[in-house]
């Protein structure tokens, strides 16, 4: 074999690249494999679609990471919060996810293994865990409820039996007051998370329990004192419990 012939088979070698399409050693050549890099183990090149999805990924976790970065370095540095501090986070979340399931549409073998938080692995990558730890610890404090905020032992309970007597007073049979309790309290989950009391980093103004604006929750306390006396009818228990809750408050 020529030294010229014999530099070339070994640079095709490293490349991982055939000497051409049909090419076969000759006597005394060396023999370069010709199979195709899938063959050899190698992955298969990305379709563009794949490659636009893969990049589309990776540019959505960094962002995530860049705006976790500059509100917890304002949070440590005592700085000024932007209007809607938590409205940027949550859309780079949501993003981020979004992004990560359309990746494994295209490329399903990106799908890894089970995450903590229980999210099906398609949607959710295990590796961008720690990401979503600080993404909750920045949301706590942001959501910190004001110093004077009532709490209540039984908040759960507070807001189904709430739930089954204003169904009630409005005119609800029991089955279907009951069912509005659970309603009651599946929102509650859905806009708090259970946590009672939260703010809301993605306002600039304090929600309460229900997430509700400060005009919102002057139309419920009118729309509460309507009814309340109607309540008390049937739930006198319940009635003096408001009555306890809001000389507590008045303290």
């Amino acid at each position: 074999m020529r030294r010229r012939e014999f530099i070339k088979a070994l640079g095709a070698m490293a490349a991982g690249w055939p000497l051409g399409a049909g090419a076969q050693a000759q006597p005394g050549q060396l023999r370069v494999d010709t199979a195709s890099p899938t063959a050899q183990g190698q992955p298969p090149a990305l379709t563009k679609s794949q490659s636009d999805a893969l990049n589309t990924y990776n540019y959505a976790v960094n962002d995530f990471k860049s705006i976790l970065d500059q509100r917890s370095a304002r949070i440590n540095s005592n700085q000024r919060l932007p209007k809607l501090p938590g409205q940027a986070l949550y859309l780079a979340r949501i993003n981020m996810m979004s992004a990560y399931k359309d990746l494994t549409d295209a490329l399903p073998s990106k799908i890894g293994r089970p995450n903590k938080f229980g999210i099906p692995p398609a949607y959710f990558d295990a590796d961008s865990e720690p990401l979503i730890d600080e993404y909750r610890k920045l949301f706590d404090i942001m959501e910190a409820p004001p110093a004077n905020a009532q709490n209540s032992d039984t908040p759960f309970k507070d807001v189904v039996d709430l739930g089954i007597a204003i169904a009630q007073a409005k005119g609800l049979d029991a089955k279907n007051a009951e069912a509005a309790g659970r309603i009651s309290l599946g929102l509650f989950f859905a806009e708090t998370n259970g946590k009672q009391n939260v703010g809301n980093g993605r306002s600039n103004t304090y929600k309460g329990s229900l997430q509700t604006g400060p005009s919102e929750d002057r139309r419920g306390q009118k729309k509460w004192t309507a009814i309340k006396k109607a309540i008390g009818a049937f739930d006198p228990a319940l009635s003096a419990r408001d009555e306890m809750e809001e000389a507590r408050v008045a303290i």
